[in-house]
């Protein structure tokens, strides 16, 4: 029997997500979850729990398999009582839906805006949590790693699926690449990798990828094979241009320049915000509160979920299909919003409509067919795309003018009413779409697992520094900082700087910070573990590694002292080494010539414990 080996990679998205795969053999061959298999090709047998990986093989095989029920799907998950997994994606909204419908829900955990909620955590750690529809909380952790072992089981059943019979795939061969928003936190990008390795998934076979740049590396295939000489061009070297992904809750923009060797170089650092697509549906919902008030909405929303989920599909359908030359929408409005509204204000739906200052442009056909004019459409889109606009407009000024070429991808972007604001608005650049725009960034992430760690030189979005310990000078250092040890008078949390905001960082560049002559000549010292403590500051020049500096905490190292204690003179120097998303942290002892390397599951507050 034969073996294989796979790239996997999961766009794990706000609004979608999904996962995609291809064989070394034929890289640019891409699968998708519900592609149809190859003609002749047999489906793995299941065992008795419904899976097709032997029991064993790795921690992904421990849950049900069920198949998505589109390429990308909402990463909504509904967890039984016992914590299993009851469904996952648009199953789970209908049946949770059902079940609040039949007042069955109670006992079952409804998570729906996973992505965001996680995005909204400023520093996530072992002990964050996220709460489900009803309030109760769950880690984060514990919920991110569930959701992908259940992915990553779907992905490996599918691979296996479009394999020639006798031909097997060992999980542990197969190399995982997991699509994160480019303005995630140092913090964010640690918990995503560690929920990864919860998961089942060795460490060495994680890629974390950013979302534009795999949209960028999807567009590269497809300039680099166009029979289009010209589509060809766009992609020659010291060609410049903007990439900004659109999604449903984050907008992530990079700006790049492309160098020989078909490689990338940031011109400015990653921005972005949660103006996506669901800020419409956001204002949306505002505008319905306005209608029936705060009160009568919450009566609604969760005790009538079903009509919610229905009149908000039905919004995602005409929210797409809205221009600049649509006069109006119409939407079915939900009879039991109606019966609520009117039953807790003894009016009519109507005079709802006509007591509001949009009076206007909003009326009321029938007993439920809602009318909305331009005027109000368009609100419900500004604050999205003035969002947009102001952080384009800020790259184009911060980068000279240099930049004219501005690629859009993301599900938002196939908004013909976003691309055409876009349009209006920035009528000096040159303005495309990455093709499939709504599959680029997953597909994208497949590819970016056979390219190098190094391909794209970024510039660092923070200031970073470690946090030393020096003399203490008066009238010069704060005494809220001041401590004594060995008998000196010191101050702490002084930021040693190392890495500049938005200087260009390549894989590999290493930053040297010297920590000479640190005395451990009392016990308690030589015993005690070697600490390093790197910051990030939003400031150019931060003194100290204080918030009202703009400082937080990116990691906490540790190396554990030898058995007989340090010597009376630990001299070490540490080095911070730059990765593909991440920090890596050396440790050298001068004297002995002894180097550590730091274990990123120290990392966090709380060391994990896997089985």
């Amino acid at each position: 029997m034969g073996t294989f080996k796979a790239f996997v990679a999961i766009d794990f998205g706000t609004s979608n997500t999904g996962f995609a795969f291809s064989f070394p053999s034929n890289k640019d061959k891409i699968f998708l979850a519900i592609e149809e298999s190859p003609e002749g090709n047999t489906p793995a047998s299941e065992n008795a729990d419904g899976s097709t990986i032997p029991d064993g093989e790795v921690a992904l095989s421990s849950i049900h398999v069920i198949k998505l029920t589109e390429n990308r799907v909402p990463p909504v998950l509904l967890l039984n009582a016992d914590g299993t997994i009851n469904a996952f994606g648009k199953p789970a909204v209908d049946r949770y839906a059902q079940l609040v419908l039949t007042h069955r829900h109670q006992g079952y955990r409804y998570f729906h805006n996973i992505k965001m909620d996680l995005y909204k955590i400023d520093d996530l750690t072992h002990e964050s949590e996220i709460q489900d529809s009803q309030g109760r909380k769950i880690l984060a952790i514990e919920l991110f790693s569930k959701l992908i072992r259940h992915i990553g089981k779907l992905a490996l059943r599918s691979m296996r699926e479009r394999l020639p019979k006798g031909v097997r795939i060992i999980p542990t061969s197969v190399n995982w690449t997991v699509s994160i928003p480019a303005i995630w936190s140092d913090s964010g990008r640690q918990f995503m990798r560690e929920a990864i390795v919860e998961a089942g998934i060795p460490r060495d076979r994680i890629r974390l990828v950013r979302e534009p740049e795999a949209a960028v590396i999807f567009w590269k295939s497809k300039m680099l094979k166009s029979q289009d000489e010209s589509e060809r061009k766009k992609f020659s070297v010291g060609n410049k241009y903007i990439i900004a992904d659109l999604g449903g809750g984050t907008v992530d923009i990079c700006v790049h320049e492309i160098l020989p060797g078909e490689r990338f170089r940031e011109l400015h650092r990653a921005t972005g915000n949660d103006v996506g697509g669901n800020s419409v549906d956001f204002m949306f919902i505002q505008f319905m509160k306005k209608i029936v008030s705060e009160e009568v909405w919450k009566c609604f929303y969760w005790p009538k979920y079903f009509d919610f989920v229905k009149l908000m599909r039905t919004f995602e359908v005409i929210k797409r299909n809205i221009a600049h030359e649509t006069k109006e929408i119409v939407i079915e409005i939900p009879s039991s919003l109606i019966t609520i509204a009117e039953r807790n204000s003894n009016l009519k739906f109507s005079d709802m409509i006509n007591a509001i200052d949009e009076h206007e442009f909003v009326s009321l056909e029938g007993e439920a067919t809602l009318h909305i004019k331009k005027e109000i459409i368009e609100s419900f889109f500004k604050p999205s795309i003035d969002g947009v606009l102001r952080m384009l407009r800020d790259i184009v000024t911060g980068t000279g003018n240099q930049v004219s070429n501005l690629l859009l991808t993301g599900g938002y972007s196939s908004s013909n009413y976003v691309k055409e604001s876009i349009q209006r608005e920035m009528s000096s650049m040159v303005i495309s779409s990455v093709p499939e725009n709504e599959l680029a960034v997953l597909k994208g992430a497949v590819l970016m697992g056979y390219e190098p760690d190094d391909i794209i030189e970024r510039r660092s979005r923070f200031t970073y520094g470690f946090a030393v310990a020096t003399p203490f000078k008066e009238k010069e250092h704060p005494r809220s900082l001041q401590f004594f040890r060995d008998g000196k008078i010191l101050c702490r949390d002084v930021f040693q700087k190392v890495i500049d905001k938005n200087q260009l960082l390549r894989v590999g560049d290493r930053f040297r910070m010297e920590t000479r002559n640190n005395d451990r000549k009392f016990f308690q010292f030589k015993q005690r573990d070697a600490c390093a403590q790197l910051f990030r500051s939003t400031a150019d020049d931060p003194k100290y590694c204080i918030k009202e500096e703009g400082c937080t905490e990116v990691f906490t190292t540790r190396i554990k002292a030898p058995v007989k204690g340090w010597s009376e003179r630990l001299c070490t120097d540490y080095v911070l080494v730059v990765g593909d998303t991440d920090f890596e942290v050396q440790a050298y002892d001068i004297f002995t010539g002894e180097k550590y390397s730091t274990k990123e599951e120290n990392r966090m507050m709380k060391p994990f414990h896997l089985a």
